[in-house]
This record gives C-alpha cells, sequence and structure tokens, in this order.
C-alpha cells in the first residue's frame, strides 16, 4: 500500500512540475496589460514609501508613549502622550 502512494505521489509531482518554471514570453501580453502592470507596480512603489514616511513620522510619538507608560504604568498617559505628540508633529509640518 505505501510502495504504491509512494508511485503516485511521485507521478504526479512529475507530472506536476514538469513545466516548472513557466517560460516568460511577453509577446502574450497586450500592451494596455503591460501599461496598466506599470501603473500598478508604481502605485504600490508610491504606497510604500508613503507609508514607510509616516512610520517615521510616528517613531518621535511611540518613543515618547514609551518612555511615559514605562515611568507611569499607564497606557492612558502614553496614548495622551501619543496623540499629542502627533499633533504637534502634524502641526509643525503645515
Amino acid at each position: 500500500m505505501i510502495q504504491l502512494l509512494s508511485t503516485l505521489l511521485s507521478m504526479f509531482l512529475s507530472k506536476a512540475f514538469l513545466s516548472f518554471p513557466p517560460s516568460f514570453d511577453i509577446g502574450s501580453y497586450s500592451i494596455l496589460e503591460l501599461l496598466i502592470f506599470a501603473a500598478l507596480v508604481i502605485i504600490g512603489i508610491m504606497i510604500l514609501i508613503f507609508l514607510i514616511k509616516l512610520v517615521f513620522w510616528l517613531i518621535p510619538a511611540a518613543i515618547v508613549a514609551f518612555i511615559v507608560w514605562f515611568l507611569t504604568s499607564s497606557l492612558w498617559l502614553a496614548g495622551i502622550a501619543f496623540l499629542i505628540i502627533a499633533a504637534l508633529s502634524l502641526i509643525r509640518r503645515i
């Protein structure tokens, strides 16, 4: 029984991965598909850059909130400190 399962599994895997990796033929895609793909890649990169800038913008507020939480053990005060520093950072940017 184990021999039969082993043989079936090896046959399945050999057929499933026989054509792996598939060849990339750019001729099978239309110009519109390539333009949409390029636009989506650019939008994705812009979103990543925005998220990275947002993280760096929030780091000072997070550090202050952590210090307040460490000194007071109060999540309430740490949250207020985070909001105040984040608001001050936003006002400074504007």
